[in-house]
């Protein structure tokens, strides 16, 4: 139990919300400039800059943790994965400054690279842990039957649903998608109708 409840879990749990809510945010100005709501990417810019600043305070804060909960974690962090880190560092700061200038077309992607190497170098530190220094990867891997068949169900659901999702996403941002929409208050007088009141 000591192992998921201490302050090193805490730091990264609360740490992964705020990225999420911050790659959310800048993917939010990203689509609301393309649907031409100028009001509504302001919103979503300032949150962005606001919460990119809230996870740098965070990283920043959880190194002490680290360093005083997690030696192993914070050696991994301060050593081999230190590159990914450095990258993690750039390219947010990089995506915060084109988001305080309102210059947001980079940020999407700097951001997402900023977030992924940082999640990337939390497991290049610990490795070949899944718990530091208490149990590996091979320790708590499944039998090789299992994880062959594990492996071949999710490349086989990568090749069905995958371009379904890739066409999806490229018809939307590119405006392609017919709008639907419904007149509520068409459907609740036909309702009152079909109903007699």
């Amino acid at each position: 139990m000591g192992s998921w409840i201490n302050p090193t879990s805490v730091v990264g749990g609360v740490l992964a919300v705020a990225a999420a809510a911050y790659l959310a945010a800048v993917y939010l100005v990203w689509d609301a400039r393309r649907m031409d709501e100028p009001d509504l990417a302001e919103y979503f810019r300032r949150r962005a800059v606001a919460s990119g600043i809230v996870v740098a305070v965070l990283a920043a804060g959880g190194a002490f943790v680290l360093r005083a909960d997690a030696a192993y974690l914070f050696h991994g962090l301060t050593s081999r994965a230190l590159p990914l880190l450095i990258v993690s560092t750039l390219c947010g700061a990089g995506a915060l400054l084109l988001l305080v200038r309102d210059a947001a077309r980079g940020a999407r992607v700097l951001a997402l690279v900023a977030v992924a190497c940082a999640v990337v170098s939390w497991g290049v530190a610990q490795w070949p842990y899944v718990l530091p220094e208490t149990l590996t990867f091979a320790a708590a891997a499944a039998p090789s039957g299992t994880l062959t068949a594990v492996l071949v169900a999710a490349a086989l659901a990568v090749v069905v649903v995958l371009p379904g999702f890739v066409l999806l996403y490229v018809l939307d941002q590119r405006g392609l998608l017919p709008e639907e929409s419904v007149d509520h208050r068409a459907d609740r007088r036909t309702h009152l109708k079909e109903s007699g009141t």
